[in-house]
């Protein structure tokens, strides 16, 4: 099972195997080397996992949003009635103006202005 991790802990760890590092970052992180850096925050097994069996890169919260609305956008397109085409659109343009009320910026709002 592929464990997931932060974007920081996905670099910090790509940048490791780069160094040629890979067979010593787990005992490096059994002694406490990487105590104070993102890949410190990892437990052992969830490193020996993404080691192992690679890893998932959490979401940003912006991505999060974007890919929410996205998917109300592609349900208005698919809806084949003109109340489930406005509640789509509806819920993506809540989910837009929400998401400028919390500072979140998604890149590519500016090509759906019409909604």
């Amino acid at each position: 099972m592929k464990p997931t991790i932060t974007k920081e802990q996905a670099d910090a760890l790509y940048a490791q195997k780069l160094a040629n590092y890979e067979e010593y970052i787990l005992s490096a992180a059994c002694r406490g080397d990487f105590e104070g850096t993102p890949l410190g925050a990892l437990d052992i097994m969830t490193l020996a996992a993404a080691l192992v069996n690679g890893y998932e890169v959490e979401k940003t919260p912006e991505e999060k949003v974007r890919e929410l609305y996205n998917q109300h956008r592609h349900e208005a397109a698919c809806s084949f009635t003109d109340e489930g085409t406005n509640l789509s659109l509806g819920k993506a343009f809540g989910i837009k103006e929400a998401s400028k009320v919390f500072g979140v910026d998604v890149e590519g709002w500016d090509e759906f202005d019409n909604v």
